[in-house]
């Protein structure tokens, strides 16, 4: 697969619509200035090169997106047709997104955006690091596959070789063999822990230090018979001291009904002597009481009516009778006498009030005797009720029991033993369990061990077989061979006195730093000789770097190596992966050459391209005749200070 043509719109330098119709070829890119033809520098040479690898990959060297439109344009585009009429087409407007379109007309097939690159690579065959690592040889990098750092060098060949899922399996196999190494210390700790519970039981029982679990399990079983049967006996006790405890309240009680029964015999005998001491009865007290204040109340009415005589008021209204007297002013006359008479009155009303107050005084104390003696009665019968409750509850108490506080301490004393008795056998069950437990466990932790540790030996085998000592160096050190034989022809057809050679790996001083089988690092120390972790074996150090020696060192021996490398490479990865793709781009090979390896290396290279290389298709920009008249094609770029134009020739 080559590239048939290319159209530019406003790309760089390339102003306007341009197209140009390529051959299978080897072309010399050359440039020239219109006014002067001395001048071959910026007019665009590079620029119309990686127009190709924009529409392929969509990479350029402006600062920005918009920088490779052309300057003062609104848009531009580059579209390259392949050999298989595949057309792509790669354009942008100011300010908008960059826009890929491929199609193949024949195919009636289309694709737009990261579909169209997708395709684009699968068609093409090549990855944008492949293409830049094979096909491409920009300006002043040819020799960087020489003087690239060996990490660098490493991550381009492994891509060649395809040793990415040879590389993910060895991490994935040593990522799982680091699980399975800490899943085996996990086993092991596992493993001591429960061990530890084996050897803390055989202590506490006697046993001797080693007893297996089943005599520990064995000796904790009677234990727990025992001490079970120990909790059951305090447990009987703690039952009788309770119903102790019980009878030593109804003796309490017993005797505090007895105290009570007592004190209500000696209410009684009081009660009994008050009673007796109560004045007697005194018939018709309250008659006598009401005779007397009858008497008095009439007393004082003759005491006033006479008074009223003796002031000479009588108002003719007999006080006996209630009726009016005839006699009203003859007795009103009669005032001497009335006031004698009005003296004896009082002095009978006096007498009348003093004896109402003794039959008042005597009618008091025998309602008072009374109420006291109905009283007492009362409460009589009251008491006699309770002491037959009392002489009741004492023929129904115990006699013979200890005394409240005895029984309490006894029941407490007997608490306490069961409560130790039920701990000890609590413990002991506890114990037993764990040891049940650790017995189970070391007998799975040691099953887990043996499955640990041969899932650990299967993967050290795959780390060692997909590792960088295994599959990965076979494959590589023959890819290498093959690229580092055809670099070696290339030179010596070009009768250039050089050689390369490609070294994958090599062993260092000392032992290894870091575990081959799990990547665990080693210790400083070169005694310890197998990993601490896995127990692999340690090997010697290997030094895991892609090194290129030369035969001759100087700039352009770097820039011949890395130009055969790149080709030889380039020829090996297409024909391995059966790459259709077949034009390579070589910006300026020959700059630090002399004359002699100049004309060498340019008179084989148009032959080696087509030849032993396999490229249909090449572009070669140089300045120098010698390698202008070396190659049979031309394209020109003609510059002047607008903007440049390509030319075929």
């Amino acid at each position: 697969m080559r590239v048939t043509s290319v159209r530019l719109f406003n790309w760089m330098r390339f102003s306007g619509v341009q197209e140009v119709t390529l051959d299978a070829t080897v072309y010399a890119v050359t440039a020239q200035f219109e006014h002067d033809d001395r001048r071959s520098n910026w007019a665009g040479k590079t620029s119309l090169l990686e127009a190709i690898r924009f529409a392929l990959y969509g990479v350029h060297r402006a600062a920005r997106e918009d920088d490779w439109i052309s300057h003062g344009e609104a848009s531009g585009y580059v579209e390259v047709t392949l050999s298989d009429g595949t057309l792509v087409r790669r354009e942008r407007r100011r300010g908008s997104a960059t826009r890929l379109l491929v199609q193949n007309p024949k195919a009636d097939e289309s694709a737009h955006g990261d579909d169209a690159q997708r395709v684009l690579v699968e068609r093409v065959g090549l990855t944008r690091e492949d293409f830049d690592a094979t096909c491409w040889m920009a300006q002043k990098q040819l020799a960087r596959l020489v003087t690239a750092r060996p990490a660098e060098r490493f991550e381009v060949v492994s891509g060649w070789v395809g040793l990415g899922p040879l590389q993910r399996c060895e991490d994935r196999a040593r990522a799982k063999l680091a699980a399975a190494s800490t899943a085996m210390t996990l086993l092991d700790a596992q493993a001591t822990a429960a061990e530890s519970v084996l050897v803390d039981e055989c202590g506490r029982l006697g046993l001797p230090a080693g007893s297996g679990a089943d005599a520990v399990v064995g000796s904790l079983e009677a234990l727990v018979a025992v001490q079970a049967a120990l909790a059951g006996e305090a447990g009987g006790k703690v039952q009788a001291a309770t119903a102790t405890l019980t009878r030593a309240h109804l003796a309490a009680r017993r005797a505090q009904a007895a105290a009570e029964e007592d004190a209500v015999a000696a209410d009684l005998t009081r009660m009994r002597t008050e009673f007796e001491a109560l004045p007697p009865v005194v018939p018709g007290a309250a008659s006598a009481l009401a005779d007397a204040r009858a008497a008095m109340q009439a007393a004082g009415g003759e005491a006033k009516q006479k008074g009223a005589l003796a002031r000479g008021e009588f108002d003719g209204r007999c006080p006996v009778g209630n009726i009016t007297c005839p006699a009203t002013d003859a007795l009103n006359a009669q005032r001497r006498e009335n006031a004698t008479a009005h003296k004896r009155a009082l002095a009978l009303y006096d007498d009348k009030c003093q004896a109402e107050s003794a039959a008042r005084l005597e009618a008091d104390s025998a309602r008072a005797a009374d109420e006291r003696r109905t009283a007492l009665l009362a409460k009589r019968e009251v008491l006699r009720g309770r002491l037959a409750v009392l002489r009741a509850e004492q023929a129904e108490q115990a006699e013979d029991a200890p005394s409240v506080g005895e029984a309490e301490r006894a029941l407490g004393a007997a608490t306490l033993d069961h409560s130790n008795a039920t701990y000890r056998a609590s413990a002991t069950r506890d114990a037993l369990t764990r040891v049940e437990q650790a017995r189970a466990r070391i007998a799975a932790t040691r099953d887990a061990v043996v499955t640990a540790r041969e899932d650990a030996a299967v993967l050290r085998a795959a780390v060692r077989l997909f590792g960088r000592q295994g599959a990965q160096q076979r494959i590589a050190e023959a890819a290498l061979a093959d690229i580092e034989s055809g670099a070696n022809a290339l030179l010596r057809e070009a009768s250039i006195d050089l050689s390369v050679t490609v070294r994958w790996a090599r062993e260092g001083q000392g032992l290894a730093t870091s575990c081959d089988s799990c990547g665990a690092a080693h210790p400083a120390s070169q005694r310890v000789k197998r990993c601490e972790r896995c127990g692999a074996e340690r090997g010697p150090k290997l030094v895991e770097r892609l090194d290129v020696d030369l035969s001759d060192r100087s700039g352009a021996a770097e820039d011949l190596a890395g130009a055969a490398l790149q080709l030889a490479a380039s020829s090996w990865l297409r024909a391995e992966r059966g790459v259709q793709w077949g034009t390579a781009f070589i910006d300026e090979p020959f700059g630090a050459l002399d004359e002699a390896n100049r004309k060498a290396f340019a008179a084989h290279l148009t032959a080696m391209l087509r030849g032993r290389f396999g490229f249909e298709q090449a572009f070669v920009v140089a300045h120098s005749p010698d390698v202008l008249d070396a190659m049979p094609g031309r394209v020109t770029v003609m510059a002047d200070e607008y903007g440049s134009r390509a030319e075929v020739a």
